[in-house]
């Protein structure tokens, strides 16, 4: 990124953006296990993750900021654990990834690692539901 276009990356942005990209990572691979829990037949799972790609996409402010949207997305969106995957990793790209800016990065921090926490509770426990 820095190379190819001129972004202020520097050493510890670089180390926020990879713990950030691996939270991310675990988050959404909760998320997948959990629909995998929930749902059983092969087809409504790839018609459901589908579905879900939409909303995660749209509302996560890659392509604009949620205050440009109606009311009720807004709210939608806050909740969604792509939002705060953004926002966290714009905030490395856009700053030294300092501490000095916590009340910036540490909502969305917790946001996305209770993501992480419940989706992986939730799909454990339908898992060994439907065993």
């Amino acid at each position: 990124g820095r190379l190819l276009f001129a972004l202020p990356v520097t050493l510890p942005s670089a180390l926020w953006i990879l713990l950030v990209a691996a939270l991310g990572l675990l988050t959404f691979m909760g998320i997948g296990f959990l629909l995998a829990a929930a749902i059983r037949s092969e087809g409504v799972l790839v018609e459901g993750v589908s579905a879900l790609m939409t909303p995660l996409v749209l509302l996560s402010e890659m392509f604009f900021p949620l205050s440009e949207l109606p009311r009720p997305l807004q709210l939608v969106g806050e909740l969604l654990p792509s939002t705060h995957l953004v926002r966290l990793l714009r905030f490395g790209v856009s700053s030294d990834a300092g501490l000095v800016e916590m009340a910036t990065w540490l909502p969305s921090l917790l946001l996305l690692s209770a993501w992480l926490v419940v989706s992986f509770v939730a799909a454990v426990l339908l898992f060994r539901w439907h065993d």
